[in-house]
């Protein structure tokens, strides 16, 4: 087999639906072959991949419906420019807005460290976030106005050549799947937006729960909000660490394995060290508790001191074994003999 072939048939497959992908397979390299003469040399191959053409226009003719908002032979321009300016926007936005917040903070006064970090942190990820949306959005209307109205198709890389071909990257049972380790990230980041706004107040204000018709107004102890929100900074800046780790390697290997064994570890002992540390439920909802006879366990008397507390003894226990649990399998992808899927 021609390795060139090869890579234009798998350039061209992988672009279409799992379930069309052999039956095309075979027919496209039936075609390829049909073309070419009995004893062709390697400028055969070259003339006939030209004449078959780009493979994501290829790929777009065997659809059976083909849709979509920007053709394939602008696509891959399309992608470079968003991988291009979309962390450039998020991270100018993301500076400009930390420090923003920060020095409003400082003129106002009367914020103590803690409240500024969070504040200026949240604020941060809201802006990049939301302009890292606006600029995919505007690449996006900008590419699909101008092939609407100029009739052709952006191509920032020339005329396509076959030698300019990708690899053929086979999946293997290391592979960690790109669109996943993207959407643990986008949940990490929302996640950690969603945290610092609950306990610091921005959202949620008050953070009040009614018990059988009875207001309690904060459910928390001020020392435990103000505790937890460094840790959810740094849980998320960890996170953020580890799948970025996993984004660019994209399979298990030694580095991923260590990325996520350290930040799983070190995000488990400062969760932990807060849990059991500090005071978490207010006096008021302690007291209503007691008031209304819900704070004991009367059929667990081996646990009835704890009260509410067994929630944060659970809590406890599900984060040291979900943390281990993620440890071992870290080191069994890494370590397991890696194999090919076809």
């Amino acid at each position: 087999m021609n390795e060139l072939i090869e890579r234009y048939i798998h350039d061209v497959i992988r672009r279409l639906p799992e379930k069309d992908r052999a039956e095309i397979e075979r027919e496209l390299r039936a075609n390829i072959y049909d073309m070419l003469p009995e004893n062709y040399t390697e400028e055969d191959v070259v003339r006939v991949l030209k004449e078959m053409g780009d493979p994501a226009s290829l790929a777009e003719k065997y659809r059976v419906n083909p849709r979509y908002l920007i053709s394939p032979a602008s696509f891959d321009s399309y992608v470079y420019f968003l991988k291009l300016i979309i962390p450039i926007v998020a991270g100018v936005l993301f500076v400009l807005s930390v420090i923003s917040e920060s020095v409003d903070l400082l003129k106002t006064g009367g914020t103590d460290a803690i409240s500024l970090i969070a504040s200026s942190f949240a604020h941060g990820i809201e802006a990049a976030v939301a302009g890292a949306v606006q600029a995919g959005i505007w690449i996006t209307i900008g590419f699909f106005i101008y092939e609407r109205v100029n009739g052709k198709d952006i191509n920032i890389k020339g005329e396509w050549n076959p030698h300019n071909l990708p690899p053929i990257v086979k999946q293997t049972n290391k592979t960690i799947p790109l669109s996943d380790s993207i959407a643990e990230l986008v949940l990490t980041i929302v996640g950690a937006i969603i945290g610092i706004g609950f306990f610091s107040g921005l959202i949620f204000a008050g953070n009040f729960i009614v018990i059988k018709g009875t207001k309690v107004n904060n459910i928390f102890l001020p020392e435990f909000s103000d505790a937890v929100i460094p840790i959810i900074i740094l849980t998320a800046i960890l996170g953020i660490i580890k799948h970025s780790v996993r984004i660019i390697f994209r399979k298990w290997n030694l580095a991923v394995c260590l990325a996520t064994v350290l930040t799983s570890l070190v995000g488990m002992v400062a969760s932990v060290h807060l849990l059991i540390t500090y005071p978490v439920f207010s006096a008021e909802l302690i007291e209503l508790l007691n008031t209304l006879g819900l704070n004991t366990l009367k059929n667990a008397p081996i646990l009835a001191d704890r009260g509410i507390y067994i929630i944060i003894d659970i809590i406890v226990i599900i984060i040291i074994v979900s943390t281990v649990s993620e440890v071992i399998s870290a080191f069994v992808k890494t370590l397991k003999p890696e194999k090919y899927i076809k």
